[in-house]
């Protein structure tokens, strides 16, 4: 959870805060607008906050 945090505070600081639907399952489910991501915003902070936990859960839940 803490590293979806700092993903979300990164969104946010780069002004596309994160749209939490729920937090209280395994799989976290939010939605991004597509300027955050036409921005680049999200990749970068998809990249440095939050690629490895989510790869490596991915990889450990297949």
């Amino acid at each position: 959870m803490a590293g979806f945090e700092r993903y979300a505070k990164c969104m946010t600081d780069g002004g596309y805060p994160v749209d939490v639907i729920d937090t209280t399952q395994e799989v976290i489910r939010y939605v991004n607008s597509g300027a955050s991501v036409d921005s680049g915003v999200e990749g970068r902070c998809y990249a440095s906050e939050f690629v490895q936990l989510d790869s490596g859960w991915q990889s450990a839940n297949q």
